[in-house]
């Protein structure tokens, strides 16, 4: 359910419910991003490190600048985690412009 989960928008962890972008997020108006899905196995993310080599290649091609560098997103990843109940989840990196 999605009261279960915990989602990490910039930095900030809040429980699924809670969660909020603006409407006027080009992510959310067009789609304009990039995103990479993984899962974690008892709390370690698998391969994190070619997700998010994959990730940045893919905002690059499409011009999109990200505002947290690779070790600062991997950082979050892994906090998020901590506030998880779940060993085993899945995982969503979305890079918006």
């Amino acid at each position: 359910m999605m009261k279960d989960f915990f989602i990490n928008i910039n930095g900030s962890i809040t429980k699924g419910p809670e969660a909020r972008i603006s409407v006027f997020d080009r992510g959310f108006l067009y789609g304009d991003s990039v995103y990479e899905a993984t899962r974690t196995f008892n709390e370690k993310p698998f391969r994190l490190d070619k997700h998010l080599e994959r990730l940045f290649l893919s905002a690059e091609k499409l011009d999109i600048t990200p505002t947290f560098t690779k070790t600062q997103i991997e950082h979050q990843v892994k906090e998020t985690i901590k506030h998880s109940q779940f060993k085993n989840a899945s995982l969503r990196i979305i890079l918006s412009r």
